[in-house]
């Protein structure tokens, strides 16, 4: 049931969802300002601690399980966006970014064999920790490296040449 509100000064009516993205629950004052109680979908956490409460992603691939999830789970960033301190293995944490157009996008978590290929396990989206199928991670964490076929040498023995990397 999707539940409208009239506004007095105003002479409309309006849901929660008018008012505030995903709200499913709010009140709302003589004046039209909203406050949102629930948020509609259960991809979607409340945060209470922005002006009028509004709803956030729930934050995928985060350690912390979605069901588990709420707003105050989490630290915030410098735009008040939930940020997840420990990501799941093969994940790192996109940070939250701003446009041309002064509108903030909420950060995300990225596969690191997306932004580098082969990576396993990365702290950015441009250093890689550990590389899959016996590949070298090269000592900028930029790329992973095969192997040297018939080298005497153990891989952990290997050096590269800086430029090459």
């Amino acid at each position: 049931m999707r539940y409208l509100y009239f506004v007095a000064t105003t002479g409309m009516c309006f849901s929660c969802e008018d008012k505030i993205e995903g709200c499913d629950t709010c009140t709302i004052t003589a004046g039209g300002i909203a406050t949102c109680s629930s948020c509609k979908y259960s991809f979607l956490m409340l945060n209470s601690l922005a002006a009028s409460n509004k709803c956030v992603h729930k934050l995928n691939n985060c350690q912390i399980p979605l069901h588990e999830q709420v707003y105050n789970t989490f630290d915030t960033d410098s735009n008040g966006m939930p940020v997840c301190e420990v990501c799941n293995d093969g994940y790192f944490w996109n940070v939250t970014w701003t446009d041309s157009n002064s509108k903030v996008h909420p950060g995300f978590y990225e596969q690191c064999g997306y932004s580098i290929k082969d990576c396993l396990a990365c702290s950015t989206g441009s250093h890689c920790l550990e590389c899959q199928h016996d590949l070298l991670v090269s000592p900028s964490g930029s790329r992973c490296l095969a192997h040297l076929p018939n080298c005497a040498l153990l891989s952990s023995s290997y050096t590269v040449n800086e430029a090459l990397d």
